[in-house]
C-alpha cells in the first residue's frame, strides 16, 4: 500500500508540475485520459491519421519542463518507427494518432507516458515529464 500511495503522490505532483508550466506559457492544451497532454498548432494538408502498425515519420524536439534540451532531429535526422511496434514512448504514440500529416504539436508527456521509473539510460532521467514538439512528417500503411 506504501508503494501505491508513493506512486500516485508521484503521479499528483507531476501533473501539478505540467499545470504549472501550461499556465506560465498560457497554452491551450487538450488533456486526455491518460494524462496526456497536446496543442496543435498548425494544421497540414493531410487527411488522414495514423494507426497501429502504420510507419510514421516524425520531425521532433524534446525537452524537459525545465527547458533543458534533450534529443531533437535537428541532430540525429527524422525519426521513423512502427506505430505499436516499437520502443517509441507511449505518449508519442498517442499523441501522433491525434494528428493528421504536415500537422504541428506541442505533446507533454508525463513520465508514465514517457520513460517512467527507468528513464531512457541516456539523457531522460527517472520520472521525467517530457515536452515534445512534432510534426508528423508521413505516413506509411504497410498493410496495403
Amino acid at each position: 500500500e506504501d508503494l501505491i500511495r508513493n506512486q500516485q503522490a508521484i503521479m499528483r505532483n507531476e501533473s501539478n508540475d505540467i499545470d504549472a508550466y501550461v499556465t506560465t506559457r498560457k497554452m491551450e492544451v487538450t488533456k486526455t485520459q491518460t494524462g496526456l497532454r497536446y496543442h496543435i498548432y498548425e494544421n497540414g494538408s493531410g487527411t488522414q491519421k495514423p494507426v497501429n502498425e502504420d510507419v510514421v515519420k516524425i520531425n521532433y524536439k524534446v525537452s524537459l519542463l525545465d527547458g533543458s534540451h534533450v534529443y531533437s532531429s535537428d541532430s540525429t535526422g527524422a525519426m521513423e518507427f512502427q506505430m505499436g511496434k516499437s520502443d517509441v514512448a507511449s505518449g508519442l504514440q498517442e499523441g501522433l494518432m491525434l494528428l493528421k500529416v504536415g500537422d504541428k504539436a506541442i505533446f507533454i508527456l508525463p513520465s508514465q507516458l514517457a520513460y517512467g521509473l527507468t528513464g531512457d539510460g541516456d539523457k531522460i532521467k527517472h520520472y521525467e515529464t517530457l515536452v515534445i514538439d512534432v510534426e508528423l512528417v508521413s505516413i506509411n500503411d504497410i498493410k496495403k
